[in-house]
């Protein structure tokens, strides 16, 4: 005999499908990027929160991550696009050189030519076309205060921030 919850179909016969990611777990931005267990985890959730917007409906959406660093979580949205056939037209923005040229090659590396790059100041970036949506994830100091500054500047249709713990400005307080 079967054991049957109180709705009557059998243990396990409801619980056991596999959770639906929004990039498959062996996406090549796993891979490219020597993304640990943790990191694919945390990609899988930002896109997974990201999905219910509506400009995923678009056949094309211009994004622009202020203070990008490495840029996993934006190159998941360029990735995430594809999957859906929608164009994220991405631009990272981060202040550190190093990171950039790292950044571009991961991009160059992925076939992500939707996907660019600038060594800038947040508050130094303009742009002519519009934005859909302006993300800035953990954005280290006032980067957090910068970017939701250059949303509404740039007209960003969407904004999503994730605030810096200000560790560095911290000190100084």
């Amino acid at each position: 005999s079967v054991a049957k919850p109180s709705s009557g179909a059998p243990v396990g016969a409801t619980h056991d499908r596999e959770k639906q990611q929004p990039l498959p777990a062996d996406h090549p931005l796993f891979t490219v990027t020597h993304s640990s267990r943790d990191k694919q985890r945390q990609v899988q959730h930002y896109v997974e929160l990201l999905r219910p917007l509506p400009l995923w409906e678009r056949e094309r959406i211009r994004v622009v991550d202020a203070g990008c660093g490495k840029a996993y979580m934006s190159l998941a949205l360029v990735a995430y696009g594809r999957e859906r056939g929608t164009r994220v037209e991405l631009v990272g923005l981060d202040a550190n050189a190093a990171v950039i040229e790292t950044v571009r090659g991961i991009a160059a590396g992925l076939g992500y030519d939707e996907a660019r790059f600038e060594a800038t100041s947040i508050a130094g970036y303009e742009s002519s076309e519009p934005i859909d949506l302006l993300v800035s994830l953990h954005a280290c100091d006032t980067a957090s205060d910068e970017a939701i500054a250059a949303g509404v500047r740039l007209g960003a249709e969407a904004i999503v921030v994730a605030p810096c713990c200000h560790h560095e400005l911290a000190g100084q307080l």
